[in-house]
């Protein structure tokens, strides 16, 4: 059971990034609210640092409770995932696509765990509802996290002009 909390746990931060991605990219091409999508796909590696941090202060607290590193059922995955943090620096940042080659491989995670499933018809249906919430709150959360450092990021470009 703790293994699936956990596998849980890890697409819950970073199943939705791959999705934000896209809708960016998407929005992109409308010139109305181009000015905002080149901000956002500017700040989206940023984004997806932070929910690195974010993902590794949950797995230090539950270590922190736990005090066992066999906790760790999907060492891989943890690690990652934690390795998303590298996204904070400007030389990974550069480039926004990395960020999103990075998430992919929790993408893939969650559609195995979708389609290969193999139980009986009404637990299948109940591990996709999971998996589907489980999904939309990755999305949630990284949508609410790509505003929140849009607007952080529009604040300090106003001070910063204001004092120049």
């Amino acid at each position: 059971m703790e293994n699936y909390l956990q596998l849980l746990e890890i697409l819950a931060f970073f199943s939705g990034y791959p999705m934000i991605y896209l809708l960016v990219k998407y929005l992109n091409q409308f010139r109305g609210i181009q000015r905002f999508t080149k901000q956002a796909l500017l700040v989206l590696p940023f984004v997806y640092g932070f929910i690195g941090i974010f993902f590794l202060g949950l797995q230090l607290k539950t270590l922190s409770i736990t005090l066992d590193l066999a906790h760790f059922q999907h060492p891989y995955l943890v690690i990652w995932g934690i390795i998303s943090i590298v996204f904070l620096f400007p030389i990974f940042s550069k480039q926004p696509s990395f960020s999103l080659f990075h998430s992919l491989i929790f993408l893939f995670v969650l559609i195995s765990k979708f389609f290969f499933k193999s139980t009986s018809l009404e637990e299948k249906s109940q591990v996709i509802s999971n998996y589907m919430n489980i999904y939309t709150i990755s999305i949630a959360l990284n949508l609410v996290l790509l505003l929140l450092v849009m607007a952080v990021s529009f604040l300090l470009k106003k001070i910063k002009y204001r004092s120049a």
